[in-house]
């Protein structure tokens, strides 16, 4: 499909106003170019009543390109939502080009000069994702030549106006900082507090990578505690004077285990708020925050403090009711991997991103939710045997637990 110039004279004009708002028709033309080009529209007028293939066919193509051609008409209008738009599709075209690798330089080099032009004008009317978008062109290097720095201060500015993308990309540019050794502990400290600001700014937006690193932020990670273990264990005798013994050393490790989590993360390693960050996370669709949170459940980790704290709570039945959980957040992403890997083009003739899209995958790219999804299996099924070793004893003795 050819790309329009909004710079040129559309080839069919928009028609007579659908209501007494200009802007309310600008925003209605832009909303339905949008759903079209993401697949999410009605189908064209005509459609079901096409008896080909090739007719049904030729309506999506024609119902696209009014699409783009609305883009570009709103966009030679000053529309700051539709030069937001057409830099997108622009920016499509210079990746297409690319990825042909048949020659294009030139065209490709037009269309991503076009592309920014519109982004930085777009930004210039307000719209923070046209800011955030021109970050992302300077921080990947692919299109234009990388600069860290500037896309930094795009992402600030998409930031201020509330962006959320930009809010958690500020946060992981900030927490890389942080985590490099070379950065000095003031810098560091500074570095993590500004990124925590930044991931829960856009975690409150919904944003699920945000709430995810947020829950990893208070994780205490069992390496750290492995590494914090002395090399030499101390013989312990038999009896309460050995229990006391290994009580301490455990709790000493424990210790400077949490020293060094706060020295690298900037905060004291919690579990309970690991797990609400993680559960809002999950909320938000995060598949690794699936697999985070199963984790705590299965480790007994987190529980709420009106839980762990309850008189009334029967141990057993809390034990099964956590495993309950876990075990459905491991088969809910197994499900989830084996419905992307259904729907891949080896399987089919559509889209494998779309696919996983639809499918909930959140943003785990293919590789690696073929990974979670393997694990998830492997996990669903300890997690399963552990809930019968758990009902097994109650029922041979008539008394299992009410869930």
């Amino acid at each position: 499909m050819d790309t329009p110039d909004p710079t040129s004279a559309p080839d069919v004009a928009l028609g007579q106003p659908l209501a007494s708002d200009p802007s309310k028709v600008i925003a209605a033309g832009y909303s339905w170019a949008s759903l079209v080009l993401q697949g999410a529209a009605p189908p064209p007028l005509g459609f079901h009543l096409a008896t080909t293939q090739d007719g049904r066919t030729e309506l999506k193509q024609a119902q696209q390109a009014a699409a783009v051609r609305m883009y570009a008409t709103l966009s030679m209008q000053g529309d700051a939502m539709g030069m937001l738009g057409m830099s997108r599709l622009l920016l499509q075209t210079a990746a297409n080009l690319k990825a042909d690798g048949e020659g294009g330089g030139e065209e490709r080099k037009k269309a991503v000069e076009r592309a920014i032009a519109l982004l930085q004008a777009s930004s210039k009317k307000g719209i923070s994702e046209a800011y955030y978008e021109l970050g992302v062109l300077h921080l990947s290097g692919e299109l234009m030549p990388a600069n860290q720095r500037k896309a930094f201060e795009l992402f600030e500015l998409a930031a201020a106006d509330g962006n959320a993308r930009a809010h958690h990309a500020l946060g992981v540019l900030l927490s890389r900082t942080a985590l490099d050794l070379s950065t000095s502990p003031s810098v560091r400290q500074s570095d993590l507090t500004r990124s925590y600001h930044h991931f829960t700014s856009a975690a409150e937006q919904g944003d699920a990578q945000s709430a995810h690193n947020l829950g990893l932020r208070y994780l205490l990670r069992e390496e750290m505690v492995r590494e914090s273990a002395p090399e030499d264990q101390p013989e312990v005798p038999d009896g309460p004077e050995g229990e006391e013994i290994l009580n301490n050393l455990a709790q000493d490790i424990l210790k400077k285990a949490s020293r060094k989590h706060q020295e690298l993360y900037g905060v004291e390693a919690d579990d309970r708020l690991a797990r609400q960050w993680f559960e809002k996370a999950t909320e938000y669709g995060s598949v690794p925050a699936s697999l985070n949170l199963a984790g705590l459940l299965v480790e007994a980790r987190g529980a709420p403090e009106s839980l762990a704290s309850s008189a009334n709570a029967n141990p057993t039945e809390t034990r099964l009711a956590e495993l309950k959980k876990a075990y459905a957040l491991y088969s809910r992403v197994a499900a989830l991997g084996q419905q992307a890997a259904a729907a891949s083009p080896s399987n089919t003739n559509g889209n494998a991103g779309q696919a996983q899209a639809q499918a909930g995958a959140g943003s785990a790219p293919g590789g690696e939710l073929q990974e979670m999804t393997t694990f998830a299996t492997q996990a669903a099924s300890t997690v399963e045997n552990l809930i019968k070793e758990i009902l097994e004893p109650t029922r041979k003795a008539g008394d299992e637990p009410h869930t």
